[in-house]
């Protein structure tokens, strides 16, 4: 088991990393101990490649698929995950052939090409994660409800040259303990504003900021 496990590493972990972007993309999770986790999970990566670097197959697909991913990481430590992941399997393949070598060297120029675009992207990443963990990511705060049956609607706008849009969606809350963890399910569509309206007008909903002061 363990070795078929370190042989086909590289499937595994684009498997699972698959798995958590984008089959489940829509459970968010967030909170210091899930940064925890994940930073735990970036180290024991990097320990595994490196220490059975002669027996994991594949890392040069695994540097293409990996900088594939990275297009898809739903928040930024996902994306630093997929971005760790990358280096440990350059520096392994370096050590194995000429070929690999002339290979890992186009990929490292690759990689240096879009490093600002991957860098900006993490950096947009924390942006918009640090404005939701405020409670400010464009969201107006007069529209967004909670209705009944785990709906939520809002508008919302990226700035002061967007225009106004209107989300109608499910929302579920799985799990907060105050910001050291939390897990949540959202899923919706943007609308019209008349749909919106249609749907605020025919269903039993609360403000959030009302619900926030009951508490």
């Amino acid at each position: 088991m363990k070795h078929f496990f370190i042989t086909y590493y590289v499937g595994i972990l684009a498997l699972l990393f698959i798995i958590n972007n984008l089959v489940l993309s829509h459970f968010q999770v967030g909170g210091l101990l899930y940064q925890l986790i994940v930073i735990t999970c970036i180290i024991l990566n990097v320990l595994i490649i490196v220490t059975y670097k002669k027996d994991v197959k594949y890392k040069s697909l695994g540097i293409l698929i990996f900088l594939f991913l990275c297009l898809f990481s739903k928040d930024r430590f996902q994306l630093l995950f997929a971005m760790s992941s990358i280096l440990p399997f350059l520096w392994s393949n370096f050590l194995e052939s000429k070929h690999i070598k002339i290979f890992t060297v186009c990929i490292a120029i690759f990689i240096s090409i879009f490093y600002i675009p991957l860098f900006l992207l993490f950096l947009l990443l924390s942006y918009t994660e640090m404005r939701q963990d405020k409670g400010s990511n464009g969201i107006y705060e007069d529209t967004h409800y909670y209705c009944v049956d785990h709906y939520e609607i809002y508008s919302y706008s990226a700035g002061a040259t967007d225009k106004f849009h209107y989300y109608i969606g499910k929302y579920y809350k799985i799990l907060n303990i105050d910001s050291i963890i939390y897990i949540y399910y959202r899923d919706g569509n943007e609308k019209t504003y008349k749909e919106y309206q249609d749907f605020l007008n025919s269903h039993t909903c609360r403000l959030v900021d009302d619900l926030d002061e009951f508490k």
